[in-house]
């Protein structure tokens, strides 16, 4: 049923946000405006279908539009990028940034948190991007208990549970590793979580 549900264009989610939008405009109130545009580009983007992963700088745009809108709660939230241009094109599963950014404000201080996402070339061909936060970041029993459960999906002895919550770092692990195979890369500790696969 969740696989069928996920399948429906949200044409009249997008259309209701746009009416919402331009009316907001019109009346002068261009916070409500760009986050109706914010929030359009988002659905559109998921609804999308793409096969071959999407480029990673299209990952970073739909995670800005995700850290802009949270910011109309959160205006001091800080949010630091550090990517290098030569990973910009690499193809990465579509939503398996914006999730990890997502993950971080839901379980960080949000009255003082500062987001860093940073990209990295290694010497075996590989980019990593490391999601992390200026909060305690995983306890080491947490980190073991999430990859438990990535491990058990991925190799069939689990499966992904219906319900939504608490499965977005297992449902990132799972597409990367399909996507990538053996170059995928996934890490969980202290620092914030990494992924990332072969350029």
């Amino acid at each position: 049923m969740m696989a069928l549900q996920a399948q429906m264009q949200p044409h009249f989610l997008v259309n209701t946000l746009m009416t919402m939008g331009t009316m907001a405009e019109e009346a002068g109130n261009q916070d409500v405006f760009q986050m109706c545009m914010n929030l359009t580009k988002m659905f559109r983007y998921i609804s999308s279908e793409e096969k071959d992963g999407v480029r990673l700088f299209e990952e970073i745009q739909q995670a800005e539009r995700y850290v802009d809108i949270m910011q109309e709660r959160f205006p001091h939230v800080r949010v630091e990028m550090d990517i290098p241009i030569s990973i910009m094109q690499a193809r990465i599963p579509k939503l398996t940034l914006q999730p990890l950014v997502e993950n971080v404000f839901k379980h960080s201080d949000r009255s003082r948190l500062c987001i860093k996402v940073k990209g990295t070339v290694e010497e075996d061909g590989r980019f990593r991007i490391l999601v992390s936060d200026n909060g305690n970041g995983f306890t080491e029993e947490g980190a073991k208990e999430i990859l438990e459960k990535c491990k058990n999906s991925i190799d069939g002895l689990g499966s992904l549970s219906v319900k939504v919550d608490g499965m977005g770092l297992v449902n990132v692990y799972v597409r990367l590793h399909l996507f990538y195979g053996e170059d995928a890369v996934f890490r969980i500790g202290r620092e914030g979580v990494t992924i990332g696969g072969r350029i």
